[in-house]
C-alpha cells in the first residue's frame, strides 16, 4: 500500500482529501504540535529565509492584492501571531479554501525563486489547539525585506 502524507491546515487537508478517489483508503494520524509547527522567534532550530532571498521572493513577480494584505497584516501585528480566521476576514474571503489557495500560490512563488532552501521558512507559524487553527507572523528577515522594498 502506498502512503501519502498530507500536511497543512484543516482546510488544506479537506481540499486534498476531496480530490481523492472514493475507493482510496484513508487513515488519519494526529501528529503532536511540537512535531508539526516550527519554533517561534523565542528560540528553536527552525531556519527562516534571509533578507536577500525574501527580497527576491517579494519582487520577482507582481504581488497580488491578497498577498499584500496578508503581508501587511502580519507586518502590522509585529511580534504577535495572527490567526487564519483573522487573515480570512481581512481578505474578505468566504472560506478557508480561498486562503489555502493564496498561501499555496505563495509557497510555489518561494519554491520557484532561485536560491530557495526548502528547509528555510518564509513565515513563522504555530498550531493553536484551543482554536484549532494555524497562526502566522513574520520573521525579522522578511520584515526587513518588506521595509527595504517599501512594501508595507
Amino acid at each position: 500500500m502506498k502512503a501519502i502524507v498530507i500536511d497543512g491546515t484543516a482546510e488544506e487537508v479537506i481540499q486534498v482529501l476531496s480530490t481523492l478517489q472514493q475507493s482510496t483508503s484513508i487513515q488519519v494520524l494526529d501528529v503532536a504540535e511540537e512535531k508539526r509547527a516550527p519554533s517561534s522567534r523565542s528560540g528553536g532550530n527552525t531556519q527562516y529565509v534571509d533578507k536577500e532571498f525574501a527580497i527576491r521572493v517579494l519582487t520577482r513577480l507582481h504581488l497580488s492584492e491578497g498577498v499584500k494584505a496578508v503581508l501587511k497584516a502580519l507586518y502590522d501585528a509585529d511580534a504577535e501571531f495572527v490567526s487564519t480566521t483573522d487573515l480570512i476576514e481581512i481578505l474578505d474571503y468566504e472560506n478557508g479554501h480561498q486562503f489555502a489557495g493564496l498561501m499555496g500560490a505563495f509557497g510555489r512563488r518561494k519554491a520557484n525563486t532561485p536560491g530557495n532552501e526548502k528547509e528555510a521558512h518564509f513565515f513563522e507559524y504555530r498550531w493553536k489547539n484551543d482554536t484549532d487553527e494555524w497562526e502566522y507572523r513574520l520573521p525579522d528577515s522578511v520584515r526587513e525585506a518588506l521595509e527595504q522594498e517599501n512594501l508595507v
